[in-house]
């Protein structure tokens, strides 16, 4: 293969996991904040007490 399309598809693919995971992780930080203690989505005050 040409090296230059190697290149281009290795960094699509790095480019494709890093973007996963930062939509991930905005998504979790987004529900977290509007999550009251009575939803039951486990992401509840209580179960961060044990610090």
């Amino acid at each position: 293969m040409n090296p230059l399309i190697d290149q281009l598809s290795v960094a699509a693919l790095v480019g494709g996991a890093l973007a996963f995971f930062i939509v991930r992780f905005l998504r979790k930080r987004a529900a977290g904040k509007n999550c009251g203690s009575d939803c039951g989505c486990g992401t509840s005050k209580a179960s961060k007490a044990g610090r």
